[in-house]
């Protein structure tokens, strides 16, 4: 695996990622990163790294069982994009592609969202690609804090843009007053 080569996935754990069977949903998602290198040998999924966290209140590594399977996910209060901008600010290179699956719900705080975007202008490489979760997910909120929100039937397309964010060059913005 090339250490460059990161996709970092976060699965968000408060309280209503636990309604209708979300719970299951996000470990079921968490397990399918894993198995995508053995279900397709020879492919890009060769050359990537996923790290996979839960978020809510903190940030904390997913935990697997001895069997080698990931661990029941528990619920943990209220989802804080704070919390997670601050993971992001300490844990990522400013200077490359960082790229995010963000699997949630929504159902930030109004202020919280306002930060995130402020977060996300001031950190442009960080790539944020997030999978609305559940039938009750809000989509207008996800796509508010991503560069592209995708629904859980279609999570493979959001790893493959995670993925292929990973492969761009950050290009800096044109503005019409460099070339006057």
């Amino acid at each position: 695996m090339h250490e460059d080569k990161i996709v970092w996935a976060f699965f968000d754990t408060s309280g209503s990622n636990f309604e209708m069977g979300k719970g299951r949903l996000n470990r079921n998602l968490c397990r399918t990163l894993f198995s995508l290198r053995e279900l397709n040998p020879d492919s890009v999924y060769e050359e990537i790294d996923f790290k996979t966290f839960t978020f809510s209140e903190s940030v904390s590594p997913v935990v697997f069982e001895d069997s080698g399977d990931v661990k029941n996910f528990s619920s943990k209060g209220k989802s804080s994009l704070s919390v997670l901008s601050s993971f992001l600010i300490d844990s990522c290179n400013p200077d490359s592609i960082t790229s995010i699956l963000l699997f949630s719900d929504g159902g930030f705080d109004f202020k919280e969202i306002e930060n995130f975007k402020r977060f996300r202008a001031e950190n442009q490489n960080i790539k944020i690609y997030s999978a609305a979760i559940g039938i009750d997910a809000n989509v207008d909120e996800l796509t508010s804090i991503s560069d592209k929100c995708f629904y859980p039937d279609n999570v493979l397309k959001a790893v493959d843009y995670a993925i292929e964010a990973l492969y761009r060059k950050v290009i800096p913005p044109i503005y019409i007053k460099d070339f006057l």
